[in-house]
């Protein structure tokens, strides 16, 4: 990867444990496709709710020449009640 990954907390305090995760998974990628340029990782809790334990969006956008690839996890939409 050309730069390191860009990480973004919303809604909660940044976590030291979460970002070192985030870039030890980032560093993986390279495995699949070593023209990455960059990567950003955005960790969102919505809207503060603790009913539901702790689930939380995540958006990664990954560079590669020419394009972005975008992936979204939204666990509201696929947790079980």
């Amino acid at each position: 990867m050309q730069t390191p990954p860009h990480i973004t907390f919303r809604h909660m305090d940044h976590s030291d444990a979460v970002e070192a995760r985030i870039r030890r998974e980032a560093e993986k990628l390279e495995r699949f496709f070593d023209r990455i340029v960059g990567c950003r990782v955005t960790v969102e809790a919505p809207h503060k709710q603790h009913n539901k334990g702790n689930l939380y969006h995540v958006q990664i956008i990954v560079d590669v020449p020419g394009k972005e690839i975008v992936v979204k996890k939204d666990p509201g939409k696929n947790h079980a009640h």
